[in-house]
């Protein structure tokens, strides 16, 4: 199991992650978050590390992502496994891994 130091490190590379993908695809902080449905601020904590959203923030973020890079053609399209884009995924399963509740 991970530890919270492991976690809180997890969580700020996959906002950095995030905030590179963000910009890369054209998005500011406040384009983006309208997009996906969530609060500039909550964007913009997410890519610090200091919050943590849910599921359908990652889910929306990826497909969002996907749809720009398709239409730019910048470079291939995002190949997600298990619901993760391949940059994210890493970074998630740490988080995952220290928060999952063992019976």
């Amino acid at each position: 199991m991970a530890d919270s130091h492991e976690i809180k490190a997890a969580r700020r590379d996959l906002g950095r992650r995030l905030a590179q993908l963000r910009k890369a695809a054209g998005h500011t902080q406040h384009s983006f978050a309208r997009l996906v449905q969530y609060g500039r601020s909550s964007v913009a904590n997410t890519e610090t590390g200091h919050q943590y959203l849910d599921r359908a923030f990652w889910t929306r973020s990826d497909t969002i992502l996907q749809e720009r890079r398709a239409q730019r053609r910048l470079r291939p399209r995002l190949l997600v496994s298990s619901g993760w884009p391949p940059g994210l995924r890493a970074s998630n399963q740490k988080i995952y891994a220290g928060t999952a509740r063992h019976p």
